[in-house]
C-alpha cells in the first residue's frame, strides 16, 4: 500500500490497506496510511475516522495527524 501511495495510485493503496487491516485489526501503520489515501481519494469524512482509529489503536499522536484530521475537517465544511 505504501508504495502504491507513492505512485499516486490511493484506490489501490486503499484496498491493500483494508486487506493489511482485515489480516491484523487496529495496525496503527495501516490506519494512517489508510487515512492519507483516503485524503487523495477527497473522502474527507472517512478520513476523521481513519486517523481517530489510528489513535485509537495506540498510533503515536504526532503533528501530521492532526494536521491531516483538521485539514479533513476544514473539507468537510
Amino acid at each position: 500500500g505504501r508504495l502504491l501511495l507513492g505512485v499516486e495510485k490511493p484506490a489501490e493503496a486503499l484496498a491493500a490497506f483494508d486487506a493489511a487491516l482485515a489480516a491484523k485489526a487496529n495496525h496503527p501503520t495501516a490506519q494512517r496510511l489508510r487515512a492519507e489515501a483516503l485524503f487523495q481519494l477527497g473522502r474527507f469524512a472517512d478520513v476523521v475516522a481513519a486517523f481517530d482509529a489510528y489513535l485509537a489503536a495506540g498510533g503515536t499522536p504526532v503533528e501530521s495527524v492532526y494536521r491531516g484530521r483538521g485539514l479533513a475537517r476544514v473539507r468537510l465544511g
